[in-house]
């Protein structure tokens, strides 16, 4: 199939998903399908419509390859296997170990109230050349546990992601560790022409979006933790 709105459309119809329900879905508006329909769409938000609706992103922007409908999400365009480690692995000479705290739960839901993780030793193993590509600094990476489902399908509960407390500044649409409150959450973020930011679910329907205005930010209640640039899961029996 060599059409990009062809694609679209068999994609969204494998999803179930309407033009307009996929573009509010990835923190657009409404009306910008119409300009995907005549196959006005930006590499960025193609990715995410890859990612939305579980298909390759390489046949989906040129038709080339399989479509390849995952239900595997380490098999997915945009998505790392990483791996356990401790000081008894050996690391192959393209690894780096970043923190992996796997009790530090930030919540895809209603927030999580983390527990003290100094006692905290496991890592899991890197490439070199993934958080070079990034532009990430190894000191900034680490890993922890997604919670809840308000992120699905993009990220799921018990899922591991990797942050980067490098970049704390927000892109709109992109997914963001945060603090807010005592609570602790994986949302995308919005910023607001008055100073507030918009804290929004892909999980619209059961968790609706919340606003931080201004004032709260500056009282110290609300924290960029870091960017989320990479998300892992395991398949279970």
């Amino acid at each position: 199939m060599s059409n990009l709105v062809d694609r679209i459309q068999l994609s969204l119809n494998r999803a179930n998903l309407s033009w307009s329900k996929s573009a509010t879905t990835i923190g657009l508006s409404a009306q910008a399908a119409s300009k995907w329909k005549k196959g006005q769409i930006g590499k960025e938000t193609l990715e995410k419509l890859a990612k939305l609706t579980k298909v390759d992103y390489g046949w989906l922007a040129t038709g080339e390859g399989e479509m390849n409908y995952c239900t595997d999400i380490t098999k997915m365009h945009g998505y790392q296997e990483v791996e356990q480690w401790d000081d008894n692995t050996p690391l192959d000479d393209d690894e780096i170990p970043i923190p992996f705290y796997k009790e530090l739960a930030f919540a895809c839901g209603h927030g999580a109230v983390n527990p003290d993780i100094h006692s905290e030793h496991r890592k899991l193993r890197m490439g070199k050349h993934t958080l070079k590509n990034l532009n990430i600094d190894k000191n900034n990476a680490f890993a922890a546990t997604a919670k809840d489902d308000s992120m699905s399908p993009y990220i799921q509960d018990g899922d591991t992601i990797c942050i980067d407390k490098g970049r704390t500044q927000i892109k709109d649409g992109r997914i963001f560790a945060i603090r807010h409150g005592e609570l602790f959450l994986c949302k995308r973020l919005y910023r607001l022409p008055d100073g507030g930011v918009r804290i929004v679910s892909d999980n619209q329907a059961e968790y609706p979006e919340q606003i931080v205005r201004k004032s709260e930010i500056e009282q110290g209640d609300f924290e960029v933790i870091g960017w989320v640039w990479n998300v892992s899961r395991l398949e279970r029996w």
